[in-house]
This record gives structure tokens, C-alpha cells and sequence, in this order.
């Protein structure tokens, strides 16, 4: 069938329609246009799954460079050592360990750490991103599609949502890639750019979790993901989308800091 023999709606939607590297762009110079078009397209499992897939490869392949860096894989090391010591004291203080559990789990930890930058140790720090990776990245946007439904009535599906998300993404991979030349530059572990990652704040505190929060990269994502939201819901304005995405960004880590405080198994999650 030629072009002049197919119905006007069909050609008009083949004109409009993205592919995969127009929406990359879109998302960088056009975020408003690009999700507006997107939207009126059915959710598309490649616009979520890779993205997601280079992001992990991406973290995957710039951790491996920073492990075989001798300056940095002692600085991890040391940080790693310092914080295990410190949360299984203070598990030793609250009785929720013995000084002899203690000893043996900080005995294990040094094991764990003699792995860093090795083949097998690689290996498996690479099928532990992926697996929480993907893990993280399916709460993430089942907690949101919980939010928008329940505070805003929104007609957006859960695959809308990863979409959003993964395209969003892609402006992470760039927080990825600087904070990888940064390590390498600085000579030490820079796990963002953010304010937290340049300032000598003391692990734990509030002021670091904050702190961690003044990340220009990670906003900017944000705010991308917000108009993404927005025009999927075909709502006039993103202002509430940011509202709630900034809300539980923020609003989780400062819950998950005193939970940490209250609980101190949990420090060995939280930054």
C-alpha cells in the first residue's frame, strides 16, 4: 500500500511517531514535546527496558574502573571497614549483638573487602546491580503509580510509569559518568554530585542525607520525570507531579535517617 493509499490518521501517526533515539534527544532538549507525543502512543516495553539496561550496564562497567583504581579501592575499602566497625558497635552498645558476633561479622567483612577489584568479586557485585536494580526500579514505580492514583485519580498505567522512569534515566547516566571521572580525578569514592559528596559531613547525620538531596543532576531528572507524569495524565501543569516526586524523594530519606537511627542494622543501607 502506498502512502496515498493509507487513511490520513494512519500517515499522520507515522509522521509524528518517535523512534527510540528522537525521544532520547527529545528528553534532553524537548522534555514537554517528547512525553506529550509519547503519550499518545501505546507504552512501549523498549522505551523502559533499555534505558534501564544501559543505566546498569553503565554502573556496571564505570564501578569496575573505579575497583581496579589501587587510590580509590583503598578509599572504599577504608570508608566500608570504618562504617561496618561503627554500626556493629553500636549493635554491641543496644546488646543486639555479642562482642564475639561482632568480631566474626567484621572478620567476614574483611574477606568480603579482599574481593574488591578482583574477577569473582566483579562478578558478583555486577549480578547484584542488576538484580536490585531492576528490584528498586519496579518499587520505585509502583510507589508513584500508588501516589498518582490515590492523590490525583490519574488514568496512567504502571508501563506509563516505567516508561517515564526509564526514559528519565538517561539523564542519570550522566550523574554516572561524572562521578566516575571524579573518583578517578579526586581519589576517592564519589557515589553522586551532590553537595554531600564534596562537604566533610559525618555519616548518618542529617545534614548529609540533606545535603545528599542538592544534587543539580538528579533534580533535573525529576523534573523531567514530573513532566512526564503531567503529560500522561494530560494535566495543564507538572506542578503537582513535582510536588509529590520531590516530596517522597526527599520526604523517604529523611524517614529512612531516623529509622536508621532507631534501628542500627538498617545504617548498613542507608549512605
Amino acid at each position: 500500500m502506498t502512502d496515498l493509499e493509507k487513511p490520513q490518521e494512519v500517515q499522520d501517526y507515522e509522521e509524528e511517531s518517535l523512534s527510540h533515539t528522537d525521544k532520547i534527544t527529545g528528553v534532553f532538549t524537548e522534555p514537554g514535546a517528547t512525553f506529550t507525543k509519547i503519550a499518545a502512543e501505546p507504552a512501549k516495553t523498549g522505551d523502559w527496558l533499555i534505558p534501564i539496561l544501559i543505566l546498569l550496564a553503565a554502573i556496571i562497567a564505570t564501578t569496575a574502573i573505579i575497583m581496579n583504581d589501587p587510590v580509590v579501592k583503598a578509599d572504599i575499602k577504608e570508608k566500608a571497614m570504618a562504617k561496618t566497625e561503627q554500626n556493629l558497635n553500636e549493635m554491641v552498645k543496644t546488646g543486639q549483638l555479642s562482642q564475639m558476633q561482632a568480631d566474626e561479622q567484621i572478620e567476614a567483612a574483611e574477606k568480603r573487602l579482599e574481593m574488591i577489584g578482583t574477577p569473582m568479586g566483579i562478578l558478583f557485585q555486577s549480578i547484584t546491580i542488576v538484580i536490585f536494580g531492576f528490584i528498586v526500579f519496579f518499587i520505585i514505580a509502583a510507589i508513584h503509580l500508588a501516589f498518582l492514583k490515590l492523590l490525583f485519580k490519574d488514568p496512567t498505567t504502571y508501563k506509563q510509569v516505567l516508561v517515564s522512569n526509564g526514559l528519565a534515566s538517561y539523564i542519570s547516566l550522566i550523574a554516572v559518568i561524572v562521578a566516575t571521572i571524579l573518583s578517578m580525578v579526586m581519589g576517592k569514592a564519589m557515589q553522586s554530585v551532590s553537595l554531600a559528596a564534596f562537604l566533610d559531613l559525618q555519616d548518618g547525620s542529617i545534614m548529609k542525607v540533606l545535603a545528599a538531596k542538592v544534587d543539580p543532576i538528579s533534580i533535573w531528572a525529576y523534573i523531567v520525570l514530573g513532566i512526564a507524569y503531567s503529560r500522561f495524565a494530560k494535566a495543564e501543569s507538572p506542578g503537582k507531579y513535582f510536588a509529590l516526586i520531590f516530596g517522597l524523594w526527599i520526604g523517604w530519606s529523611i524517614l529512612w535517617h531516623y529509622l536508621a537511627q532507631a534501628v542500627p542494622f538498617l545504617r548498613a543501607f542507608s549512605g
